[in-house]
């Protein structure tokens, strides 16, 4: 499968524009995925988006208003039923050996397909629950549709959203959570409110979208549960790390220069943004979910997340799968994924808990 293409392998001819090297860098960082057509390719995402859009689909495209300046953040919410979804992914490795070295391949490849409009008889179902999906840095709230409608089948309306700045969504540059948060606490009130989305409700994060999820947990009792799909804990430090992978050659002058810029664009230190802070204030159950050949959200991430003892963690790792596949491994990751919101999503967990710890 292509590969999302990551933060900052957007830069040709960096150098060939004019004016400070770091200010186009640190441009390029903060401005929307939405603003870069062309740029943020996946091979699924527009068949996803055109399945979901079929006549006499079920689904339903709500574009909820936020802010005061008329901007709106794009959902698609999913109402459960049986989809009859055939979901599923396989993968093959290749070894090769060249003196003491050996190098593994592994190629990965998904199925997917469901009925749904004219075709799908089956009755729907009472909701037994509101759950968000977030997409990842570059994404398109379509792209976790497979995810969407196995959280539905489980029997729970299902908001896919595009998040400040991405798909359909407003937004001219990207927040770091300082905006997103503020979108996604308007989003729920307005699904609530106008679409029987419940007041209380679970999230599921990919990516970016996980490290949305955490910070929305952290500053909002209403998220109940959370799963975060290929979590980082530093957004600084996986910046820095595309820079250099970006612009091979590039001074480590330049690159805390673009960091500081976008700092200061922001308007927040990026230790703010340090997950393991989110995790340590947030008190609601969380679902770590990582694969074994992610370089980004390795193992010692999530040792120093699980570790953040303030509520229920766990964690799990899916052999053999990167970052960006990660969300694709249905076989791997529905059961565990269903059975975390079962628990944690009931209300019982956390209310429980919350009661004990008033005492």
């Amino acid at each position: 499968m292509n590969r999302l293409l990551p933060l900052l392998y957007i830069l040709p001819l960096l150098f060939t524009l004019s004016g400070c090297v770091s200010q186009q860098i640190a441009k390029r960082v903060l401005l929307a995925p939405s603003k870069q057509p062309g740029v943020f390719q996946n091979e699924y995402t527009e068949g996803f988006k055109a399945l979901s859009r079929r006549e006499g689909s079920s689904f339903h495209v709500v574009d909820v208003p936020v802010g005061k300046d008329g901007e709106s953040i794009q959902t698609l919410i999913i109402p459960p039923r049986n989809y009859s979804l055939m979901a599923e992914n396989t993968y093959t490795t290749e070894e090769t050996r060249k003196g003491d070295t050996v190098t593994i391949e592994i190629e990965t490849s998904m199925s997917f397909q469901y009925e749904d409009g004219k075709k799908n008889k089956e009755p729907f179902l009472k909701p037994k629950g509101t759950i968000y999906v977030l997409h990842g840095y570059g994404g398109k709230k379509e792209l976790l549709l497979p995810l969407g409608l196995i959280i539905a089948e489980a029997g729970y309306q299902t908001v896919l959203v595009d998040l400040r700045g991405h798909g359909e969504s407003s937004g001219n540059q990207i927040g770091f959570g300082l905006k997103e948060v503020q979108d996604l606490n308007e989003v729920r009130r307005y699904i609530h409110e106008n679409h029987e989305g419940f007041e209380q409700v679970g999230v599921l994060g990919y990516s970016y979208g996980s490290v949305m999820a955490i910070q929305w947990a952290a500053q909002d009792p209403r998220v109940q549960s959370v799963v975060a799909m290929a979590p980082y804990n530093h957004p600084e430090k996986v910046m820095r790390s595309f820079i250099r992978s970006a612009i091979k050659g590039i001074g480590k002058t330049t690159i805390d220069e673009s960091v500081q810029i976008v700092e200061n664009r922001i308007g927040t230190n990026w230790d703010n943004l340090a997950m393991e802070t989110f995790v340590a204030t947030a008190t609601q159950p969380m679902l770590f979910i990582r694969g074994e050949a992610d370089r980004m959200s390795t193992q010692s991430v999530i040792d120093q997340l699980s570790d953040q003892a303030n509520g229920k963690r766990s964690s799990l790792r899916i052999d053999h799968a990167d970052h960006d596949s990660l969300a694709f491994w249905f076989n791997e990751i529905r059961d565990p994924i269903l059975n975390w919101f079962e628990e944690t999503y009931s209300g019982s967990y956390y209310l429980q808990n919350l009661c004990l710890a008033s005492f």
